[in-house]
């Protein structure tokens, strides 16, 4: 079998194309809250299906902005696409936090902009934990303009 150095682009399109289809007929078939396999940067613990699924999402993001910078095309800075990333990364601060002790704290998260979103990291008793929502009485505010 030979095999082919460089695809054509619309080759590569074409192979983009079938296989996206079928990943989206694959997660489709998923319960999306059922434990899964684990994401690096969430650390050790099984996580939901969705954040795998988010975490394919955001590297497929990352690589393609990489390339349009490269090419000069524009980036996909849409709520669409940004603000889906920034959703599942902001997930990773629990395992960033883990390892973090000390008094309970509130620390809310803002994204402005076109990826608009709040979420809010409490530790309590020795535990991270996140909620897509604001606290009344946050200890910490962190704003960022996406």
């Amino acid at each position: 079998m030979k095999t082919t150095r460089v695809p054509s682009p619309r080759v590569i399109r074409e192979l983009l194309g079938f296989t996206a289809t079928l990943m989206d007929e694959y997660w489709g078939q998923m319960q999306l809250d059922a434990p899964t396999g684990r994401v690096a940067w969430m650390g050790p613990v099984p996580v939901p299906v969705w954040l795998g699924i988010g975490r394919d999402f955001t590297e497929h993001w990352v690589h393609g902005q990489q390339i349009r910078a490269a090419v000069g095309a524009p980036g996909l800075d849409d709520d669409y696409y940004l603000g889906t990333v920034l959703r599942v990364f902001i997930w990773g601060l629990t395992c960033h936090y883990r390892s973090k002790t000390g008094p309970d704290i509130d620390l809310v998260t803002e994204f402005t902009g076109e990826a608009a979103g709040v979420w809010t990291l409490q530790r309590r008793s020795e535990s991270w934990d996140l909620t897509e929502s604001r606290v009344s009485a946050a200890s910490t505010l962190v704003g960022l303009r996406s």
